[in-house]
């Protein structure tokens, strides 16, 4: 009875229960209401945070897609370029130099003609006795330009051919007018492709005759003074015996003397220029080398000396540069080409080394010296077979120095194995 009692009761209670916990989410709720609009900027902060660092990562996300997406159109580009022909590209690479351009400028007594290359190459100069004639060669050269027209009053030029000789190099054979002085020759190797500068000096004597407004005294005129040359003459042997002698400080000092007196005695400058190398007086020597090149461009001993400075600073580009300068015919100077090719070597261009020293053994198949420097050449180029038969010609030849004659022992044995 007490327990149907207690359950009407619990019935009785039951509303006034449910009211009380509906009391209790009301509040609940309207606390939570309240305090949603008090913190309504702080949650809105929040909810805008929340999206920036959303699209940050989507921005980076895309970023790092498009850049995988790029580099690979951009191997495809790659291979579409190497997979086609350039003909830029074979030019530069082929053994054949292209003389793309010559062009022919005057101003007043100068005449200036440029020689534009596709790249690099040995070229040298031959003149005739009279210095009429003037050829520059251009080693294994195509000439794809068209030569000048030099029919203009005042050039130093009279006429200009181009021809391929049997060694397929090119030949700019240059008739000058009488009075033309060469005032320099020089590769210019400043801009992409490579340009040999000469620079002619006209005195043109007939029209300078007829201007009578000119004085007389500015028409150049030679006398010769046998008196005066046999006394430079002897200054110079004198000199030369005191050098011999081994007094060089004798020498210098008498060499001096006659170098101020008469700056265009090549030979004197020669001699002093060798003898202040020899006694480390290398600033003076430079001094009176500079001179001589300025007077007369065309003069190689001069170079081989201004090459000689550069090396003993261990400069051999620069010994280089001013060896290509100053370029005299192959024939005539064949140790200046052997200087040459031995830099090359050195330089590590061991193809433009072995092309020059075959030219050489053109010209004297007996140097055995030449040999064993187109044996080195030729290794260096992985040539084996080659350099072994350049070897044993130079050892069959005889002369070397012990220490060559250790070297190419070596070399061939090396090659045995």
């Amino acid at each position: 009875m007490s327990l149907i009692n207690d359950m009407l009761k619990d019935l009785e209670n039951r509303p006034r229960k449910l009211m009380a916990k509906e009391s209790m989410l009301d509040d609940l709720k309207n606390t939570f209401t309240y305090e949603l609009k008090s913190n309504k900027k702080y949650y809105l902060t929040i909810g805008v945070l929340v999206v920036v660092l959303i699209g940050i990562g989507l921005f980076v996300s895309l970023r790092k897609h498009y850049q995988s997406v790029q580099a690979n159109l951009s191997v495809v580009v790659n291979k579409n370029v190497i997979q086609k022909p350039a003909v830029t590209a074979a030019i530069q690479n082929s053994t054949i130099t292209m003389l793309t351009g010559v062009a022919l400028q005057m101003q007043k007594d100068m005449t200036y003609l440029r020689f534009l290359l596709s790249q690099n190459t040995l070229y040298r100069l031959d003149t005739n006795e009279d210095l009429h004639q003037l050829t520059i060669i251009f080693d294994r050269t195509q000439l794809l330009a068209a030569l000048p027209k030099v029919n203009y009053a005042g050039s130093g030029i009279e006429d200009i051919q181009a021809y391929k000789d049997e060694n397929d190099n090119l030949k700019i054979v240059l008739q000058l007018n009488p009075n033309t002085d060469i005032k320099r020759l020089a590769l210019d190797q400043s801009s992409t492709a490579p340009e040999l500068q000469l620079d002619l000096l006209y005195k043109n004597i007939n029209v300078t005759a007829e201007n009578t407004t000119l004085p007389k005294t500015s028409i150049p005129v030679s006398i010769k003074r046998p008196v005066v040359e046999s006394a430079v003459q002897e200054h110079y042997q004198h000199a030369q015996k005191l050098s011999a002698a081994g007094l060089y400080d004798e020498a210098i000092t008498s060499l001096r003397e006659l170098v101020s007196s008469v700056p265009t005695h090549f030979e004197a400058r020669e001699l002093l220029a060798t003898l202040l190398i020899k006694k480390n007086n290398l600033q003076e020597a430079n001094q009176i080398i500079d001179e001589g090149m300025q007077q007369q461009p065309v003069y190689p001993i001069f170079a081989e000396l201004k090459a000689q400075l550069f090396l003993k600073e261990n400069k051999v580009d620069n010994a280089i540069q001013v060896l290509e300068k100053y370029s005299p015919a192959i024939q005539e100077n064949p140790k200046y080409y052997t200087l040459i090719a031995t830099l090359y070597q050195r330089q590590g261009k061991a193809n433009l080394a072995a092309s020059l020293y075959k030219q050489l053994l053109s010209l004297d198949p007996k140097n055995s010296k030449l040999w064993l420097g187109y044996g080195v050449s030729q290794e260096s180029l992985g040539h084996s077979n080659i350099a072994v038969e350049a070897f044993n010609n130079a050892d069959s030849i005889g002369d070397l120095t012990p220490e060559l004659k250790a070297y190419v022992d070596t070399q061939l044995h090396k090659n045995e194995l």
